[in-house]
């Protein structure tokens, strides 16, 4: 008898955790369904993880101080890694044949860019005497003159900026701030996701999913479920090579992946926003280096409204083609953002909301 109320005990108990279980993944269900999941995507050096940084900092959890600390080392070397590319790049025909005139170093500048190119980043660590090193490059008229013409090769948007401070980055006590994480560059690797509210009792978890070409098989994991894409695209590197191959256009790269995306029938129901981002940058770039060179269909007067209007159109083409190879009709809605400026994110991605929002409105009344 008492086997017996032993396996009816177990049996009640095994029920009993069913049960719970059952509750408990009716709760994740329903809260995973109130969560509007927004996958965020874009060729290499587009600036989307600078996007996503800024919501971190305005909606999410924010950087703590061990934050920061982390990305001491990660700032140090891309501040190496810049001015390696730049000692580089003096070697660069391209380069040498748009600088009149030739440029010439003494034996000791010679010797301390030998010196920068020996380095390197295992267990690398920028002393204070380092930084003076590099200081010192960066102050030299050549150096300025090859960063004049950095479009012809790799450099971190804001290489400037640390340049200009790196001998206090190089100081033992030196931490980062918030605006050193924003302005730094470091490509992005996997999937990282960031959940936050904004008000009206909308949750939205966004995802970031690395933009070099060798990340962009594991982005089909993430298709599943996604209320919008948010498609960044530089229109800044109009006149600049991709990353991987420095052949390819960026551009073309930029667009040719935005076909795909668009014609992707796993998104076929989710809202499309395209970010024209560094739209500082284009507005500086087309006072130098005129669109029509690069892109010979643009037949505009060269200004930034019209230029940047004949960007638009490029997406909103290859968008409409891919929606109607596999029949679908979506509306597209484009910004013009710069995603180093927080205040223009904060705007932005307001208008964000209320699209994705309005689109779920939508779909509930079509049930």
């Amino acid at each position: 008898m008492c086997g017996g109320s032993s396996a009816v005990d177990a049996d009640q108990e095994e029920v009993r955790q069913d049960a719970a279980i059952t509750t408990d993944l009716r709760a994740v269900h329903m809260r995973e369904s109130k969560i509007h999941k927004l996958l965020l995507l874009g060729s290499g050096e587009s600036g989307k993880s600078t996007l996503f940084k800024q919501m971190r900092i305005l909606h999410g959890a924010g950087y703590s101080k061990v934050d920061l600390e982390f990305f001491k080392p990660v700032l140090q070397s891309m501040i190496v890694s810049d001015i390696q590319q730049l000692i580089r790049a003096v070697s660069l025909k391209v380069v040498a044949d748009a600088i009149q005139p030739p440029l010439i170093f003494t034996d000791e500048e010679t010797a301390e860019m030998a010196s920068i190119s020996a380095w390197r980043f295992a267990n690398f660590d920028l002393t204070p005497d380092r930084g003076a090193v590099i200081a010192r490059m960066w102050k030299l008229p050549q150096i300025r003159a090859v960063f004049e013409h950095r479009r012809h090769f790799h450099l971190s948007d804001n290489a400037q900026f640390f340049f200009d401070k790196v001998e206090d980055i190089a100081t033992p006590s030196w931490a980062p701030s918030v605006e050193d994480i924003v302005l730094s560059r470091v490509r992005s690797v996997g999937i990282v996701e960031e959940e936050f509210e904004m008000g009206d009792g909308a949750t939205f978890r966004l995802v970031d999913v690395g933009g070099q070409r060798s990340e962009r098989r594991k982005w089909i994991h993430s298709f599943s479920e996604v209320s919008a894409v948010l498609f960044v695209a530089a229109i800044s590197e109009y006149d600049q090579k991709c990353w991987e191959d420095n052949v390819t256009p960026r551009i073309t790269e930029s667009l040719t992946l935005f076909s795909s995306i668009c014609g992707a029938t796993a998104l076929a129901r989710a809202s499309v926003i395209v970010f024209l981002n560094k739209s500082d940058l284009f507005r500086d770039k087309l006072r130098k280096y005129p669109l029509q060179a690069h892109l010979p269909s643009y037949v505009g007067d060269g200004s930034y409204e019209s230029a940047s209007l004949f960007m638009k159109n490029l997406y909103l083409e290859a968008g409409q083609k891919a929606f109607d190879e596999i029949g679908t009709r979506r509306t597209m809605y484009f910004h013009f953002t710069t995603a180093t400026d927080k205040n223009n994110v904060k705007t932005v991605f307001n208008d964000v909301k209320s699209i994705v929002l309005k689109a779920a409105l939508q779909k509930v009344q079509l049930m």
